[in-house]
């Protein structure tokens, strides 16, 4: 992101401090780092296109209500896509396969008839079946939304099963233009791997017993995507000398300090949650904080904006309390 393209509506992006003062002793104080997208587009007819990936978990822990129901999940999503959507379908246990390679989304019977004929096998090599989708989506179109859609219970137990890991390569997809969001099916799901994938990979995360359960989520799904306005999203706080911005949650942070946050819809917010650690001080008023922001635009173009720098008066610990 070297270049920089004013959006006809920009993107807000603002420090809120929890607390309006800061304490003369130092300490810590939370501070949110807000992104409000524009609450309209120039044009209301715009629609981006999609570029899915959708990865079915065929493994024997599968078998099954669990497989079923995941392509019937993949069948609702397929029917509701438009020509100018792509689409690819990959099915793996301990070996992947890609039944259908991405293509338009206007063969949907061939789409739903590779999607009915899958049958479970044996071990799960998820991180395999997962970076097939993403390779699908690999040097996409500026203007398309790529989306790995995994469904699965996450009960990974062949090849890459290290989460820490897998976390890495969602982010590094992520940061390509490759966003995952992951579907955990069953009882017995990974919660936390499923949901790691989908918070590394800048995407969303649904659980449920059957598709009929996932049915007004998949359509959720579907029409965050069609209306993004911001891609490819991160911010960087950047702390003044002496204070030490620590992110809060589950986030993804570079070696240069960049935050990674999910895609945005016309309209939606996100949130980042800092800590400050602030040192002593005597008196008088204090900068704390300041940030970056970095995305693309609906058309793949480079935007980038600052934050006001963040100022709060410094009073003592007792009038802090009040």
């Amino acid at each position: 992101m070297t270049s920089a393209t004013p959006m006809p509506l920009a993107p807000e992006l603002s420090l809120v401090a929890l607390r309006q003062g800061i304490s003369s002793a130092g300490g810590t104080h939370e501070v949110m780092l807000r992104v409000r997208a524009p609450k309209n587009p120039s044009d209301p007819t715009r629609r981006t296109p999609l570029r899915l990936a959708l990865v079915i978990d065929r493994s024997g822990s599968m078998s099954g209500k669990p497989l079923e129901e995941a392509k019937r999940c993949v069948e609702h999503i397929v029917t509701r896509l438009q020509p100018s959507d792509s689409v690819a379908v990959v099915a793996y246990d301990n070996q992947v396969q890609t039944p259908v390679s991405m293509q338009p989304a206007n063969t949907s019977q061939a789409l739903l008839s590779a999607i009915r004929e899958m049958e479970s096998g044996g071990s799960t090599d998820l991180f395999a079946g997962w970076e097939a989708g993403a390779k699908q989506l690999e040097a996409g179109q500026p203007d398309a939304v790529s989306r790995v859609i995994l469904l699965s219970d996450g009960q990974a137990n062949a090849g890459l099963t290290d989460s820490s890991q897998i976390f890495k390569h969602c982010a590094e997809w992520l940061a390509k233009g490759v966003t995952t969001t992951t579907v955990g099916l069953g009882r017995g799901f990974n919660e936390d791997l499923m949901v790691g994938m989908a918070t590394a990979g800048g995407g969303q995360h649904y659980y449920g017993e059957s598709a009929d359960d996932l049915h007004d989520g998949f359509d959720e799904e579907l029409s965050l995507l069609k209306s993004l306005c911001l891609r490819q999203l991160r911010v960087k706080p950047i702390a003044a000398p002496g204070v030490i911005a620590e992110p809060l949650g589950l986030v993804t942070r570079n070696a240069e300090g960049w935050v990674s946050l999910s895609d945005l819809a016309w309209g939606s917010e996100a949130f980042l949650m800092l800590r400050l650690h602030v040192p002593a001080q005597a008196g008088g008023e204090m900068t704390l904080l300041a940030a970056t922001l970095e995305a693309q635009d609906e058309q793949g173009q480079a935007i980038s904006l600052h934050a006001s720098p963040l100022v709060l008066p410094v009073v003592s610990p007792a009038k802090l309390l009040q």
